[in-house]
């Protein structure tokens, strides 16, 4: 997967626009068609996905908020993935509650891919020591911990801390 955004290197700033424009549009469908807060909200405002051709079109819809997401967590589910393909997740609860949200596990994969990618603009290889500032809560429930492991001995190199422990060992 690493090599899948080498193409975009080529590309005038034009079409790399219009691809941007065209997956904007193709995630807005996504959403109309596989959720039930988007289906009913899009309908609400006669708002159709595919002619959205800028930022104007956009401004039409409301932001999505934390009290949206928690109070309809269950219409933003994609009805398009099963239960093995989605991972819960959560915020580290910085304001004082945890902001839970899925992930599809594909989208994660290919994220991992892009930030490859994308480190290579600032000359990061693969192997290249870096520190990574996170509160560990993050990380505190991971469903696999052998591959978490697994994965942070070879890719990752994450040490973590917890910022909420004041001890000066």
């Amino acid at each position: 997967d690493r090599g899948r955004f080498d193409y975009l290197d080529c590309l005038d700033p034009e079409k790399v626009e219009g691809l941007q424009w065209e997956g904007v549009r193709a995630i807005l469908g996504v959403a109309a068609t596989n959720t039930r807060y988007y289906a009913e909200l899009f309908r609400t405002l006669g708002f159709a996905p595919g002619e959205v051709d800028g930022p104007a079109a956009l401004r039409r819809l409301p932001p999505l908020t934390k009290e949206i997401i928690r109070e309809r967590f269950d219409d933003l589910r994609s009805s398009a993935l099963s239960e093995d393909e989605v991972l819960e997740a959560s915020t580290g609860g910085s304001t004082g509650v945890a902001m839970r949200f899925l992930r599809d596990r594909r989208c994660v994969r290919l994220r991992r891919a892009q930030e490859a990618y994308f480190d290579r603009w600032l000359d990061y290889r693969l192997g290249d020591k870096v520190a990574l500032f996170v509160s560990v809560s993050h990380y505190v429930n991971t469903t696999d911990r052998f591959k978490a492991r697994v994965r942070n001995a070879t890719l990752e190199r994450m040490l973590s801390f917890d910022p909420h422990e004041n001890d000066e060992r």
